[in-house]
């Protein structure tokens, strides 16, 4: 059996307003990284906001070019990661069926799933003020609807309390991070922080992000809000 080190790892991260994927690749440990900024700056601005067929299409394309940057073929991929979310229905949607399709084709494959949440949180945690007490939440705005909160044992940066709908802060000041528009975070530090996980030196233990039914592949969304404008008084 390949340990992670002799695994050629693809990283899905299609939570944010820029879908983005990578490949660390084994033994070398070097992270190649595709957004899809690169391949609508290419097409002349060409809008991805489009039904979620189209969004399927448009992420198998990042995954080509990924694959044509890194010299490799789909079937040197050995183990699969990817943010289930929260995070834009249909890109969020068009990832995670990436990733369930690999362990469809070949069950043999290792599949990891993160929050974007936490990972947010892992991005922040050095350069935010110091947590009061042993415990440590974020909260993401999740439209009208209110926040997605998830929260942390400090000691290790593992979650206790997975991603719930809240209607309101309920953390005193100092004891949480706030994002307002979590979808614009900066894609590229979700990816690289991903990426960390499996690191020799990581903290963290990569079989703790391991799905071990393939049920578990499934996206964790917020849908798009709608916001009704108010009619004018005759």
């Amino acid at each position: 059996m390949m340990t992670l080190l002799q695994q050629n790892l693809l990283l899905i991260n299609t939570a944010s307003d820029i879908p983005t994927l990578a490949i660390k690749k084994n033994h070398t440990g070097e992270l190649i990284i595709q957004t899809s900024l690169e391949i609508i700056e290419n097409k002349n601005n060409e809008d991805i906001n489009k039904p979620h067929r189209d969004k399927v299409a448009f992420i198998v394309n990042v995954l080509d070019k990924l694959l044509e940057k890194s010299s490799l073929n789909i079937q040197d991929i050995n183990a699969v990661a990817f943010c289930e979310g929260p995070g834009a229905f249909s890109a969020l949607r068009a990832g995670v069926l990436i990733a369930s399709l690999f362990n469809l084709f070949n069950p043999e494959i290792k599949i990891y799933k993160f929050s974007t949440a936490h990972m947010i949180f892992l991005c922040l945690i050095n350069s935010c003020s110091p947590f009061r007490g042993l415990g440590g939440s974020i909260y993401l705005k999740a439209g009208l609807n209110g926040y997605f909160k998830e929260s942390y044992d400090l000691s290790n940066l593992q979650i206790i309390d997975p991603v719930k709908l809240v209607q309101e802060i309920t953390e005193k000041e100092n004891n949480y991070l706030y994002i307002e528009n979590f979808l614009q975070f900066d894609h590229l530090q979700i990816i690289s922080k991903m990426s960390e996980v499996f690191n020799a030196s990581t903290k963290f233990n990569p079989e703790d992000f391991l799905v071990t039914d393939s049920k578990q592949i499934k996206p964790n969304y917020v849908r798009p809000v709608s916001v009704t404008k108010s009619k004018k008084k005759k």
